[in-house]
Parts: structure tokens; sequence; C-alpha cells
């Protein structure tokens, strides 16, 4: 793995996966009790960095991961945009993602997004149209990136 995508995936302290995963279950006993949550939500997104979290996320939560996989992703923050990013490092980032190791996976799916958020990145990962060599895939996506934006036509 590139060292600068290594780089990028932080290793947080057990104690903060920890205080995290205790939130998380907090929030979603309040939320299944129908009570106000606000508060924990709050300290919870600044807990994970502030990454945007509502009562919809921990709604949503048992829909795709566990509480303590949950955790262990907010605990590493929010993804960044490396706008310098290169094909390489896409396609090595498309390999974590392959693997499966969460949470860096979802992290890499993180990086990929938010560098790429006009390019349907999971769709192409997740549901190709073909099988695609990584290295394929990552020039791919990184084309379809530099494309421009289609304009609407003026009313």
């Amino acid at each position: 793995m590139s060292s600068r995508i290594e780089a990028l995936i932080p290793a947080p302290p057990s104690e903060r996966i920890d205080a995290l995963q205790d939130l998380i279950r907090r929030i979603v006993n309040c939320l299944d009790a129908d009570n106000e949550c606000d508060a924990l939500i709050a300290e919870a997104d600044a807990l994970a960095g502030s990454q945007g979290y509502d009562s919809a996320t921990f709604n949503n939560l048992y829909s795709w991961t566990s509480e303590r996989d949950f955790a262990e992703l907010a605990a590493l923050g929010p993804p960044p945009a490396i706008p310098d990013i290169t094909v390489q490092e896409v396609a090595e980032c498309i390999s974590v993602i392959e693997a499966a190791d969460e949470p860096k996976s979802s992290f890499c799916l993180g990086i990929l997004e938010c560098t790429f958020p006009n390019v349907p990145v999971s769709d192409m990962i997740y549901w190709p149209k073909a099988a695609v060599a990584s290295n394929n895939l990552a020039a791919e996506i990184v084309r379809l990136a530099k494309e421009p934006l289609p304009t609407l036509p003026a009313a």
C-alpha cells in the first residue's frame, strides 16, 4: 500500500472506540425508547470528528453494521479528499475496499467519495457493469472525474 494512503488511515486509541461504542449503544437505546437524543448524538458526532451524524444515522445502524464496527469506523474521523491522488493510489484504495477489511475499507471508500464527489464510485466498485481490474477501474474513476459536468438547458 502507498505510504500516503496508509498514513491517511488513522489508528485511533481503543479508549476512543470504547467511548464511541458506549455512546452509540446509549443513542440506539434512547431512539428505541422514542426519547430525545440530540445531545447524545451531538456528543458522538463531536467525538467522531463532526461527520454530520443525526438520528437517521443511528436509526439505520443495524441495517449495515454493528455498534462496535460503527464505533471503529467513527473513531477514524472523517475521510479526507485528496486533490492530487494518483491512479495508483485510487487502485490501492479499491484494493483495500475489495479486501473488506473494516473499518479501513469504509474509510478508503470515503476517501474516494470525498475526492471524486461527482463520480459514482460506490456503484462502480460494488455494482460494475462488467468485471474490471482494479487498475483499470481506478483509471476510469480518474477519467470520469476529469470530464466536465453536464449542464442543464436554460428554462
